[in-house]
């Protein structure tokens, strides 16, 4: 077995740290593969221990030579461990799953999840039930704080996952252990800016070897777990094998097939390459969707890292400035994507002119209806109002004015609706629930736009009642 350069540091201070990575590696290599045959999670791709000695070696070129060397011990086990077990969240029980019902937090969860979407247009046949996928969407979505909870509550957490990961790490201290559940749990936040949370200069001992920059770690986790896109995450036979037919994991699967290598540029060192030949253009155009959101990634990271004092930002850096798609290739089609496109002004124009409606009096008659719809429906709430609709034109001035005493229109019914073309009031959820069975005159929101046809200027007053 070939270690890691990082690996090997942890070798090198494994007595001081109380780390055995003869003992750790296998047994968490064990419980990684768990994942996949605990009966949950089976057609996701590969977070094995492959996984994780890819992460560390896409590690070896990420970080600068001369910031690897400055890596202390500490820092070299806290990071390598943290690749190891930033997923073991997902490995959930069916004794979890038979349980559910009794964590206030899946309940919570799984109500707000029917609340927002429909599960039976998720679930396939790769999920036997829909209690099945919302409890497996509901541990992919907290992974991250559960391996958290595990490390640093350990017994406390009252799960076999937890006391495992108390039984291999109970060697190292408390400190240690808060530090690596902050890192695991880092990769599924957005907060890296919150030195409080992530310090750039912490002492877990009492030598040189023993400080940390947790922030520098954190971001190295997320960028190495977000570049490990290539086909050797996603083997074809095993892919072949599950034939997944959730359309997530399919998609996810498809992508890292396609993916040939990720690498520097030989020709711009500063630049992420990403390779692959996609003969598929939905894939094509999935991952370089991908590939944009981890350049997004790297640009946060390093937007991060440039807001630390300079007397750390000597020692802690990257020289990767990019995430390229350049080595995208598609096969079969041109890689471009087309969209209908609105001319606004000639449809605003078409909108409020004689084309569509043909006789300018037409406006008036818009205008009116409007009206009457303010006017019915305040009389359905307010059966004992006087309606008052009332045309005034003075010809001098050359304005024409239509009063009413109907509804109004609130703030937000001017946001919402009257200012956007084509939503109508009317026809919103509000409306409904407002004045069930109402039916307006005014269908489309687009009458308004007929008082253009007789003036240049349009001046409105509203109170809403």
């Amino acid at each position: 077995m070939t270690l890691s350069p990082f690996e090997e540091r942890i070798k090198k201070g494994a007595i001081r740290m109380g780390i055995s990575l003869e003992v750790l590696r296998p047994a968490l290599s064990r419980l990684l593969d768990s994942i996949k045959t605990s009966g949950f999670f089976r057609t996701y791709t590969d977070h094995s221990m492959s996984h994780c000695e890819q992460m560390l070696s896409i590690l070896t070129w990420l970080i600068p030579k001369n910031v690897q060397t400055r890596l202390t011990d500490v820092e070299c086990s806290l990071l390598t461990l943290a690749i190891y077990i930033h997923d073991l969240g997902m490995l959930a029980t069916q004794d979890e799953f038979d349980n559910r019902m009794s964590n206030e937090e899946y309940t919570q969860f799984e109500q707000n999840y029917l609340q927002l979407f429909d599960p039976s247009s998720h679930k396939d046949a790769d999920h036997p039930t829909t209690e099945h996928f919302i409890f497996e969407e509901y541990i992919r979505h907290t992974h991250a704080k559960r391996i958290f909870d595990w490390i640093t509550y350990g017994q406390l957490a009252k799960c076999v996952q937890a006391n495992e990961m108390t039984s291999l790490l109970h060697t190292t201290t408390d400190s240690f252990l808060h530090y690596l559940g902050i890192i695991c749990q880092s990769h599924h936040l957005d907060n890296l800016h919150d030195k409080s949370v992530y310090p750039l200069d912490l002492n877990l001992g009492n030598t040189s070897e023993d400080r940390a920059n947790i922030q520098f770690l954190c971001i190295c986790l997320r960028l190495a777990d977000i570049l490990h896109m290539s086909h050797d995450r996603t083997p074809p036979v095993q892919f072949r094998l599950i034939s997944p037919r959730n359309p997530a994991s399919a998609r996810e699967w498809a992508k890292q097939l396609q993916v040939s290598g990720v690498g520097l540029s030989k020709s711009d060192p500063s630049e992420i390459r990403v390779d692959a030949i996609c003969k598929d253009h939905r894939m094509f155009f999935y991952l370089r969707d991908f590939v944009g959101i981890a350049d997004q990634e790297l640009q946060r990271c390093r937007a991060w890292l440039e807001s630390v004092p300079s007397s750390i930002a000597t020692d802690y850096y990257l020289e990767v400035k990019r995430v390229s798609d350049q080595g995208l290739h598609a096969h079969g089609f041109i890689a471009e994507r087309f969209s209908l496109n609105l001319d606004q002004r000639r449809v605003i124009e078409l909108l409020m002119g004689h084309n569509l409606y043909g006789d300018p009096k037409v406006a008036i008659r818009e205008l009116i209806q409007n009206s009457i719809d303010a006017l019915r429906v305040r009389i359905l709430e307010q059966p004992a109002h006087k309606p008052t609709l009332r045309l005034t034109l003075d010809t001098v001035a050359r304005k024409l004015e239509i009063f009413d005493n109907g509804i109004g229109m609130s703030l937000d019914v001017i946001r919402q609706h009257f200012l956007r073309v084509g939503d109508s009031y009317y026809r919103s959820t509000a409306f409904r629930r407002r004045c069930p069975g109402y039916t307006p005159i005014s269908q489309f929101g687009i009458g308004f736009l007929t008082a253009f046809m007789i003036a240049e200027r349009v001046e409105v007053l509203t109170r809403v009642t």
